[in-house]
Order: structure tokens, then sequence, then C-alpha cells
């Protein structure tokens, strides 16, 4: 038997004993990871600033759209419609999906190549409609419409805007590796750590369906009067 093989001198043996060989082996494996971690950074970075520029960008054009209203009794009665709608109770499912459809909105078109252009174009009807809501009942009764309007949007919207922007990020993310795969090229998982962010998103739009369906109707039914 050959001697090399044994003692590990042959071509065999230098590939697998050789400490070198181990010792490049041990340093390109962290560099991979770093690389995947600093890419998938960046991908988070580049979501975080797409949804909140077209979020802001949603919120001009509510304004702006709300002032292009002509204002008169159409809009109050309208607004007052709201209010008195508003102040009706409802059942907590409703509340449920109304605090929650577009947190669902994201992560489904996370799961979807487009993804990467909807989840932030998203962001930005998600902002228009907010600000447009809230521009438009300051626009209808003046100055004294800024309580109203925080009464009706503020419980909800602390709670459901921060969870929409942490849906939306994880939803660019995992819709940019579907991209890289796609094209046949490595991706970072992006599931690590959803189902924590998923229980935390659970859970404050629990709350927030609670404060829609109990706190909600007595904040407006207060103001409908104004109207």
């Amino acid at each position: 038997m050959n001697k090399s093989i044994l003692t590990g001198r042959g071509g065999v043996g230098r590939g697998f004993g050789n400490p070198s060989t181990r010792s490049v082996a041990a340093r390109t494996l962290p560099a991979r990871s770093a690389s995947a971690a600093s890419t998938a950074t960046r991908t988070q970075q580049l979501g975080v600033a797409l949804c909140s520029a077209l979020f802001l960008g949603g919120c001009a054009a509510g304004i702006i759209g709300a002032g292009l209203i002509p204002s008169g009794g159409a809009i109050s009665a309208q607004l007052g419609e709201l209010f008195v709608n508003s102040a009706v109770s409802r059942s907590y499912l409703m509340s449920l999906w109304s605090v929650s459809r577009y947190v669902l909105a994201a992560l489904l078109l996370g799961l979807t190549l487009p993804g990467v252009a909807l989840v932030p174009l998203l962001a930005g009807v998600r902002g228009f409609f907010l600000c447009y809501s809230v521009s438009a009942i300051v626009r209808a009764m003046g100055t004294a419409g800024i309580a109203p309007a925080l009464a009706l949007f503020a419980p909800t919207a602390v709670i459901t805007i921060p969870c929409f922007f942490a849906a939306s990020v994880w939803a660019f993310d995992m819709s940019h590796e579907l991209l890289l795969l796609a094209a046949h090229r490595s991706a970072r998982s992006a599931r690590r750590g959803f189902l924590t962010m998923l229980l935390f998103i659970a859970s404050a739009l629990c709350v927030a369906a609670l404060c829609e369906t109990f706190l909600m109707p007595l904040l407006a039914g207060r103001f409908a009067a104004m109207m």
C-alpha cells in the first residue's frame, strides 16, 4: 500500500489535512456571511427610504387634493356622515380588518416578484388617504377641525403606521430576495426574525382594533354634533 495515502502526504491527504487549506476555508465562510449581511442591510435601508419617500409623497398629495375640494355644504354633510358612522359601534372583527388591511396587503405583496415596486406604491396610497381625510376635515371646519380629525384617526394611526412600515420593509426585502432567486443569484433569507415581527405586529393590531371598537365611537360621537 502506498505510504503517502497512510501518512496524508498524497494529493488527497493534502486536500483534507493541510492546515493552510482549513485556514482558508475558515476565513472564507465568515467573509461570505458578512457580505450577505451587508447586502441585506442595504436592501432594508433601500426599502425604508423608498417606502418613507412615497409615504410622504402620498401625504403631500392628500393634503393638496383635500385643498382642491370646493368648500361648502356638500363636504360638511359628507364629513358629518363620516363622524356619525364612526360613532356607531362596530364589531371587533370589522375593526380588526379595518386596522390590518394595509399590513396584510404589504405582507402579501412581499410574496410576489413585483412587490419591490408595489410595496412602496402601497405606502404612497396609505399616506394619501390618511392625510386626505385629515386635511378634508380641517378644510371644512378650519382650525376647529384639528381636534375631531385627531380623535378620528390618531388613536389607531399611532399604532398601525409603525406596523405598516415594519411589514413593508420586510415585504420589500422578501420580494427582492425572490427577484434574486428568479435570476439564479444567491440571496440571504428574509425569513429570519419574521415570526417575531409578525407576533409584534399582530399584538399591536389587536390593540388598535380595541381602540377602534370602543374608544373611537366615544370620541367621534362627541364631535358629530359639530358638523
